[in-house]
């Protein structure tokens, strides 16, 4: 078995980077020297090339590990989507709610390397499928973001570039700049929901145009609550859709911060869906943008759905027992 880690050495700090070369050197005094290979990344799409490169190449005898953030995870994920090769995640920087549903609440990269027995140069991990969603033609494993989300990442980035040497903002500030220019958007739905009371589950479409301050879809699976070793998403192959409501500045002042820690009620403010499939369609003929596992596309139209049982990740042999513990 070979295990291949791809390092984005733009991402995580000095400390967490160190944690790799700890790794290196358990395999090296197991001997292993050919079992691994690390390769090393600047720029987040070079992860979809060198896995899907390694994934034609050995197939199910090796393992992928993406070591990085979000959008470095995204990519290996839509490299080997439908293969035999598993995934592995090694948290450097941000990667969402993923290596907290694999290893635990906060959960670093030093957690998920010892919990799968990289820190001894003795693997132990288990393997299983869990399934994917999918816009705009590509995977993704945590979410997909429209408004209040794209607008942190566009002004942000305005101001970031205005620095010296494109210093990165911090996230109360990026969050102060979004707010500066907070404004309602529009978007028509036409999606395929679920909603279950009593033991009956009833399934209607939801199709009108709403106007909203942020809408994310998740992966509920990896999203909705804590479940440190999916395989599966949660609710039979469902995503879920939460729907923020036009606020004014002061409301979203109250109301962001809490959503993103998971605060299901805001005032009223905020509307949940189980969806099954549909689409997001520009109610002005006017390209909006969305965020996909933190990578930004402008589109006209945004299809949304579930593929199930999409990809073979790797996850702790202790995650089962977690499971058991937490109910």
């Amino acid at each position: 078995m070979k295990y291949i880690f791809i390092i984005n050495i733009s991402e995580g700090s000095e400390e967490e980077h160190s944690v790799i070369q700890d790794i290196e050197n358990a395999f090296i005094e197991n001997g292993r020297t050919d079992g691994y290979i690390t390769e090393y990344i600047t720029e987040e799409h070079s992860a979809f090339s060198l896995a899907k490169g390694y994934s034609e190449k050995y197939g199910e005898d090796c393992i992928i590990f993406a070591c990085g953030g979000i959008g470095t995870v995204h990519e290996a994920v839509n490299a080997l989507a439908h293969s035999d090769t598993p995934l592995g995640v090694l948290p450097l920087g941000k990667t969402g709610d993923i290596a907290a549903k694999l290893y635990g609440p906060r959960s670093g990269i030093y957690s998920a390397a010892e919990q799968l027995g990289l820190l001894e140069g003795s693997p132990k991990m288990k393997l299983r499928r869990i399934d994917l969603g999918k816009c705009c033609g590509e995977y993704f494993i945590s979410s997909v973001s429209l408004g209040f989300d794209s607008t942190v990442r566009r002004r942000s980035e305005r101001i970031s570039k205005k620095l010296p040497k494109a210093a990165p903002l911090s996230d109360k500030l990026s969050f102060a700049a979004s707010l500066m220019g907070n404004k309602k958007y529009s978007v028509y739905t036409n999606f395929l929901v679920s909603h279950t009371a009593n033991g009956i589950t009833r399934r209607y479409p939801l199709t009108k145009t709403l106007e909203y301050t942020l809408i994310t879809v998740t992966n509920s699976g990896w999203c909705s609550g804590f479940c440190p070793a999916p395989n599966a998403v949660l609710n039979d192959g469902l995503l879920e859709m939460a729907v923020a409501e036009p606020c004014n500045f002061a409301e979203v002042c109250a109301a962001a911060p809490m959503y993103k820690k998971g605060v299901a009620d805001i005032s009223g403010k905020v509307r949940y869906y189980s969806v099954i499939k549909g689409e997001f369609t520009s109610s002005d003929g006017e390209p909006f943008p969305l965020l996909m596992d933190g990578k930004e596309i402008v589109t006209e139209r945004a299809d949304i759905g579930i593929e199930q049982k999409a990809l073979k990740i790797c996850t702790s042999i202790f995650s089962d027992q977690l499971r058991k513990d937490i109910k």
